[in-house]
């Protein structure tokens, strides 16, 4: 019975993917629909790479599907091939608002950094969204309504929690996911979900530069992290539990940077490589 039952869920999450698959296909193919508003809303800020360039779309068509829209939509791409080529999907969405650059390659850190380091005033929050996912319609305004709830905390869709072992801290496969919305340093946003950053914050990614290079040049979450608890940033997940209904786009889960860093210690090292002992000590302070 119970497998009768996994069988007959996995089919309904199939038939639901491909049906949005199907829909953010028409919609990209049709619509005029602006996919940003006028005004002071959050800004969106992704980037797309390889043959990702080709799906990317759905991530953007899936954002704008939602009752509450950003002020922009800025993707960012680091290839000037792909720049000049850009898929059709990707001119008709330009159309409609979308806002395409070239930059610096920048590795995942791709996503956010080019418009912190070009922003002189960042008065809007930033929202950060992966390439590889679509997600719900709630998506962007339920991050809206939690930054406007809690202004000066980093709210995530996700979060794990950081756990220590005899004064070291655990290996990242190791963190449970987050299981409450108690704001902590030691929540850890998790990029794939969809973060909402405040503006003060991103003033001070901007005054810690390019120093990721030098630390974790894979791992964006991981700066993002050790940038806000040096910071005097907690994190807060917006619900008891992960956001439901990301989807992953298919044929973009088997990257060669999600294996490197999830299950082939990737992070760990870069967890060592970034955070230092007064960031160890705040860290464990809040046990």
């Amino acid at each position: 019975m119970k497998t009768l039952r996994k069988t007959y869920w996995a089919i309904c999450s199939q038939l639901h993917q491909t049906t949005e698959i199907l829909n953010f296909n028409l919609n990209n193919f049709f619509s005029r629909k602006k996919i940003t508003c006028e005004g002071k809303n959050p800004i969106i800020s992704l980037t797309t790479y390889g043959k990702r360039v080709n799906s990317v779309f759905l991530t953007i068509e899936s954002i704008a599907q939602g009752t509450v829209l950003p002020s922009r939509i800025i993707l960012w791409l680091d290839d000037p091939s792909i720049f000049e080529n850009k898929p059709d999907s990707l001119k008709r969405l330009e159309k409609r608002g979308l806002e395409v650059y070239i930059c610096e390659n920048f590795g995942p850190h791709t996503k956010y950094f080019p418009y912190i380091e070009n922003e002189p005033n960042p008065t809007l929050p930033l929202v950060t969204a992966d390439d590889d996912v679509i997600y719900p319609k709630h998506w962007f305004s339920m991050l809206y309504e939690a930054w406007k709830e809690n202004p000066d905390y980093i709210n995530a869709h996700g979060a794990r929690r950081i756990t220590f072992s005899n004064g070291n801290i655990d290996p990242y496969l190791n963190w449970k996911y987050c299981t409450n919305t108690d704001p902590s340093f030691q929540n850890f946003a998790l990029g794939i979900f969809g973060v909402i950053y405040p503006s003060e914050f991103q003033k001070r990614l901007k005054l810690a530069g390019r120093s990721f290079i030098n630390h974790c040049p894979k791992a964006d979450d991981i700066w993002l992290h050790a940038t806000a608890i040096r910071s005097g940033f907690k994190i807060k997940q917006i619900s008891s539990s992960l956001i439901r209904g990301v989807i992953d786009t298919p044929d973009t889960q088997d990257m060669a940077l999600f294996h490197t860093n999830q299950f082939s210690g990737g992070n760990d090292n870069q967890i060592r490589n970034t955070y230092n002992d007064e960031d160890y000590a705040l860290l464990q302070s809040e046990r």
